[in-house]
């Protein structure tokens, strides 16, 4: 761990945003701007400016409302997020006593994941850089709203957990405990809140903004297929790996082509497909979505030949912004659990103790629900733990 002061001037500079009459202003000309290149993005069919539009709105959004504003709407988004990560840890739990073989609710991400068949796996830089970045928006805020509502801060700085870099700002916890509860709530769901927010924006600048700039320098050669769902026909083929180009004689021109040439299909209908090394007339399976529509029952990935060098860097980069929404959402909601040290059981210990008065009768409740979580997150994670421990019985 590594004690500075670093940051500590700039929170202390922006706590007094709300005195600033000229931030609201601000705030309204950013989301004017954004309006503007929103219906620009809309004349002109732009999916570059609608996006960059709809990033500054968010912005000016953020720019423009009052901090403690912001502070009563995030306690608010903090327990309807804490009763949405509950229900689904519940419902995680409740889908793997029903069928064991589901997708699991909690995975952890660590290099070499892949959350779900079609999205990338997470690579070591990805991993290290999206975690440092969303660990320091994450404590700044909380130093934000700390200095805000007049709690000193110690100190801010860096921590080594084995390879992660991580942040952290350590306010003055006893001053901090005997603020109002509503001041320690602000406090404490700025973290969270601010990582929502900020995934909200990683997500819209990737895929808005980012993605079309960065494709607009290749050209869409076909689909390579990535793996096959359960009910596929093309299981008893060596389609996975190979690139389609054609379906029936019709040339795949964009990611979407397939959805539009099944749409006059039914389910047993033979197809022909053509790849870039063979061919294959395959038997369309049904779609696990609607039983009614036909399925060619793949996961695919958009293939355009030789890459460009700058496209490359392109494309990580919105690999990037993509794993930063990932880990800023699952960063944020992961801190509203009623559990333990994190900003939610903080939150809810401050709940408890204002409506059963008595430390005591607080402090148990707190335990039972922290319990109760560690629960959860240890039956969700069951797939996962049984499939390292597979692995490492394969070792020997």
């Amino acid at each position: 761990m590594y004690k500075t002061k670093l940051g500590l001037k700039l929170m202390d500079r922006l706590s007094t945003k709300d005195d600033n009459k000229m931030i609201p202003v601000y705030g309204i000309t950013t989301g004017v701007i954004g309006i503007v290149l929103i219906i620009l993005g809309l004349i002109f069919h732009s999916i570059i400016l609608g996006g960059l539009g709809f990033s500054l709105i968010l912005i000016g959004l953020v720019i423009g409302i009052s901090l403690n504003w912001l502070g009563y709407f995030g306690t608010g988004i903090g327990f309807l997020g804490m009763i949405f990560i509950l229900y689904v840890l519940i419902k995680g739990v409740i889908n793997l006593i029903i069928s064991p073989v589901t997708i699991p609710t909690v995975t952890p991400l660590l290099p070499g994941i892949q959350l779900a068949p079609g999205i990338p796996v997470l690579s070591f830089w990805h991993w290290i850089i999206g975690i440092l970045i969303i660990a320091c928006i994450h404590e700044f805020s909380h130093g934000l709203y700390a200095r805000l509502n007049k709690v000193p801060l110690k100190s801010s700085g860096f921590a080594f957990i084995g390879p992660l870099l991580a942040a952290f700002v350590e306010p003055n916890e006893k001053v901090m405990s005997k603020k109002r509860k509503r001041k320690q709530m602000h406090i404490l769901v700025a973290g969270p809140l601010s990582n929502i927010i900020t995934g909200i924006l990683f997500f819209t600048i990737g895929t808005l903004v980012l993605t079309p700039i960065v494709s607009s320098g290749l050209e869409f050669q076909g689909l390579t297929v990535v793996s096959l769902t359960n009910n596929s026909t093309l299981n008893t083929t060596n389609i996975t790996g190979e690139t389609i180009i054609a379906i029936d004689g019709v040339a795949l021109k964009n990611s979407t082509a397939i959805e539009s040439i099944l749409l006059s299909k039914n389910p047993g209908d033979t197809v022909n497909l053509r790849t870039l090394n063979n061919g294959y007339n395959v038997s369309l399976s049904q779609s696990e979505s609607n039983s009614s529509k036909a399925s060619l029952g793949i996961y695919a990935s958009a293939y355009y030949g030789h890459i460009p060098p700058g496209v490359k860097v392109g494309f990580w980069f919105i690999e990037l912004f993509f794993w930063l929404y990932v880990i800023s959402l699952g960063v944020g909601l992961f801190n509203l659990l009623p559990l333990g040290p994190v900003d939610g059981g903080r939150m809810f210990y401050v709940a408890s103790l204002a409506i059963f008065k008595k430390e005591r009768n607080a402090k148990k409740v707190y335990k039972i629900m922290t319990w109760i979580c560690i629960i959860l997150i240890l039956i969700n994670l069951l797939p996962f733990i049984l499939n390292f421990l597979s692995y490492l019985f394969s070792l020997f």
